[in-house]
């Protein structure tokens, strides 16, 4: 039996979950037949969830070392609980990727069959749930890839400002990013900003605990882990939620228009409207 499925490449088109489906295969986990040496689209697929699982355990090692400190445990919590959480979701994918890839077949011609409906009501019912999805998914992708860049633009340019093994205070230069966005709106060119109160240094995302004592003698490779990963959890977590959505989704879906074809069953028996063409509930 095959390590995986190949989904036929017109599920891609599927206007409900081809934008998920999208970003699951630039992850890898999703493979369709217009990808050529489908091997290597599985192998990064698994090569991504490896590598993020173990760049999650890093991160509870982090939480452990840094035990009793809620300042800095609560810095980076809210984010490993995430990335856990992912985890267990893509473990359990890959424990039962048949069934994934048999749901998603299974769904697109479903789906297909709804939107073959001639009855108005149910395209409307269709459309409003499409743009629903559409609008949520715009919603979980923004958040999701402001403040990853966000975090990841912030810690390189704080790289720049400041000497190795130098110190700040990370509340400091909160403020001073808004005294500099301050200064650049009202235009006002002699002032200057005081920091006087320090911390330890380098900045960093994601974690504070690395496998070796300087962190400066290995700069580029701390960087590339944290933004490697940064960027691994920014496709993944978004698209992994607005799937499970659209999942959802299309369970409503059905419900909306079995529910609209049982309160107008006369209209649909008397007038003819209600026979395997139009009609894609099982009776």
């Amino acid at each position: 039996m095959p390590m995986y499925r190949v989904l036929d490449k017109k599920v891609q088109d599927n206007p409900l979950l081809g934008m998920h489906l999208f970003g699951m295969r630039i992850f890898g986990l999703y493979i369709f037949g217009s990808q050529s040496v489908p091997f290597l689209h599985w192998f990064r697929g698994l090569f991504f969830s490896i590598t993020f699982t173990i760049f999650n355990v890093t991160q509870h090692v982090d939480l452990i070392s840094l035990w009793g400190n809620v300042d800095e445990m609560t810095t980076n919590a809210a984010t490993t609980l995430l990335f856990t959480t992912t985890v267990f979701r893509l473990v359990n994918f890959f424990r039962n990727r048949e069934t994934y890839t048999n749901i998603v077949a299974r769904l697109d011609d479903m789906l297909s069959q709804l939107m073959d409906t001639e009855v108005p009501e149910e395209r409307d019912i269709i459309e409003k749930n499409l743009k629903y999805t559409r609008t949520l998914t715009l919603g979980f992708w923004t958040i999701a890839l402001t403040t990853g860049n966000l975090m990841c633009v912030q810690s390189f340019i704080l790289s720049f400002l400041y000497e190795p093994h130098d110190v700040y205070d990370p509340v400091t230069v909160r403020k001073f990013f808004i005294f500099l966005a301050i200064k650049f709106v009202l235009k006002i060119k002699h002032i200057s900003f005081q920091n006087t109160t320090q911390t330890s240094f380098p900045p960093v995302i994601l974690r504070s605990w690395f496998p070796f004592d300087d962190q400066w003698e290995h700069f580029y490779t701390v960087y590339f882990v944290q933004f490697y990963n940064m960027w691994v959890g920014m496709i993944i977590v978004p698209c992994w939620h607005s799937f499970m959505v659209a999942l959802m989704v299309f369970a409503i879906l059905r419900l909306q228009i079995l529910n609209h074809q049982f309160q107008h069953v006369e209209v649909y028996v008397l007038g003819g409207m209600y026979n395997a063409k139009r009609s894609n509930v099982e009776e």
